[in-house]
């Protein structure tokens, strides 16, 4: 029986004195699963899935970013958000 696709995510969490500190744990969860809070998913992103016996793993990041840089977040099924109204 196939494996449905998962993801280990990290609920992304807004702006706030001393946030975001990105220190919520990773869930592995259901690829498509909305975050409990609403606000997405923050990078990195780790997808697995697994095809004819063979298994892929697909790991979604920022990289080369510059101080000037807002940086951004996964919201819905997966859209590059900015993470705040100010980028």
């Amino acid at each position: 029986m196939a494996q449905p696709p998962s993801a280990w995510l990290q609920e992304y969490e807004k702006a706030a004195w001393g946030t975001p500190a990105n220190e919520n744990p990773y869930e592995n969860v259901p690829v498509g699963t909305p975050s409990v809070n609403g606000d997405g998913w923050s990078f990195p992103a780790l997808f697995h899935t697994k095809r004819e016996h063979k298994s892929f793993w697909f790991l979604l990041t920022e990289a080369g970013v510059t101080k000037d840089y807002c940086g951004t977040r996964l919201q819905g099924k997966y859209i590059c958000l900015f993470t705040s109204s100010l980028c």
